[in-house]
Parts: C-alpha cells; sequence; structure tokens
C-alpha cells in the first residue's frame, strides 16, 4: 500500500460517515453512497477522519502434501524453508496447495497489474 493510503481520509463538515457493522454509508451535498467492506477490511470512524485498514490479526491456514512444489527466491524448496516476513503466493486460494511461491523481497509488479498476488506473511 502506498504511504498516502495508510493516512486517514478527512472527512468534510458538510459529510456524514455512518458505520453499520461492515455497511458503510456516507451522505453529503451530492448525495449518499452506501456499500458493504470485505470482512478483511477494518473502517474506523473517528470523528472527522475515516481510517482504513487490512485486517493485520488475519490468519489463513494452507494444507499441502507431498505434491505441492515450493520456490524460494526461484530455487526448489520445502514448506520447513518458509520463514516469517516472506512474501507469499499459494496456488490455489483455497484447498490443497500444490505451489507455493515465496520470495524475501516484496515482488515487482508492472504499472496498472492491479493488486500485488503475494501476501506477507507475518
Amino acid at each position: 500500500m502506498s504511504r498516502i493510503g495508510k493516512k486517514p481520509i478527512e472527512v468534510p463538515k458538510n459529510v456524514k460517515v455512518e458505520m453499520a457493522g461492515h455497511k458503510v454509508k456516507v451522505s453529503g451535498p451530492v448525495g449518499t453512497l452506501e456499500w458493504a467492506c470485505h470482512p478483511d477490511i477494518n473502517v474506523k470512524v473517528d470523528g472527522a477522519n475515516v481510517t482504513i485498514k487490512g485486517r493485520a490479526d488475519k490468519e489463513t491456514v494452507v494444507v499441502t502434501d507431498a505434491n505441492t512444489v515450493v520456490t524460494i527466491d526461484e530455487k526448489a524448496s520445502t514448506v520447513a524453508d518458509l520463514k516469517a516476513d516472506m512474501y507469499v503466493q499459494v496456488t490455489p486460494a483455497t484447498g490443497t496447495a500444490t505451489k507455493i511461491v515465496a520470495s524475501t523481497k516484496k515482488p515487482e509488479h508492472p504499472a496498472g497489474s492491479g493488486e500485488p498476488k503475494h501476501k506477507k506473511v507475518d
């Protein structure tokens, strides 16, 4: 996430932000917008500021078997070689992993390619 994405969003005085569970409602002079946030996203309304963060406490359990191929920094490895602070991509995202690609450096993504598929393991 960019540094600017980590800063709270200042809400103008004529705009009202309401939270109800994972539903967010923003009302202002040009209308109202409502949406439901993904459960892994935390939205905090604090006076005139709104902070949006990914859930740091989310845990993902990955099932592996003898056929799971693991690479770390493009070298053949094992699941036991995976360490905290590595960036990891698991294929498929659910079920038994067939492939795990890990990197000790943050992966680079071409401009416009969207969100990175790797997640940092804490």
